[in-house]
């Protein structure tokens, strides 16, 4: 989860393309994303992982109040909260990356994570990471990473909403295609 590439975000109806770095923060139970948009310049997306296992998750940071701007002049609360539980589940699985990675935590039977609401499904080939989150009766939220070196190349997080074609366009999508791994 730390290094850099490129990368894109669609969120409600605005898309952004950036270069980004990112640093997974061991001892601060933190990830960060530095992203460089165009026009814009760096804006950074801090998530706090430490209690996600409480669904409590820190967010900060510029490019998280952009988004959440951008939902509250259209009016669309129901959007802001969609992103936060979003990134909590984010937060979920950082959690247990950390967990598994320090050997604090072994997932079972293709499950990991902390009880109801707070779980996931996986699926790990040596190819392909598949997660999925049950998010609410309308919506799934997939994490897909793909992995063609000694680490994962392109990760995929999406919230899929089940009312719309897989061709259409979803809720929140972000992409990370990384060049340098570190």
């Amino acid at each position: 989860m730390s290094g850099e590439g490129k990368g894109r975000i669609a969120h409600l109806e605005g898309k952004y393309v950036f270069s980004y770095e990112s640093l997974f923060k061991n001892k601060e139970k933190e990830w960060l994303l530095g992203l460089s948009l165009p026009i814009h310049g760096e804006e950074v997306l801090t998530l706090g992982f430490r209690d996600a296992d409480k669904s409590k998750v820190q967010v900060k940071g510029r490019f998280f109040k952009r988004l959440t701007l951008n939902a509250k002049r259209e009016g669309k609360q129901k959007e802001i909260a969609q992103l936060k539980k979003v990134l909590g589940k984010i937060a979920v699985f950082l959690k247990v990356v950390d967990m598994v990675r320090i050997g604090d935590y072994s997932c079972k039977k293709g499950t990991c994570g902390f009880g109801k609401g707070l779980s996931f499904k996986f699926k790990e080939t040596k190819d392909e990471l598949n997660i999925v989150f049950p998010f609410d009766k309308n919506h799934e939220f997939f994490i897909n990473a793909k992995n063609n070196s000694t680490y994962y190349r392109k990760v995929n997080f999406t919230l899929k909403d089940k009312r719309r074609s897989s061709m259409s366009r979803q809720p929140f999508a972000l992409t990370l295609i990384q060049r340098d791994c570190s």
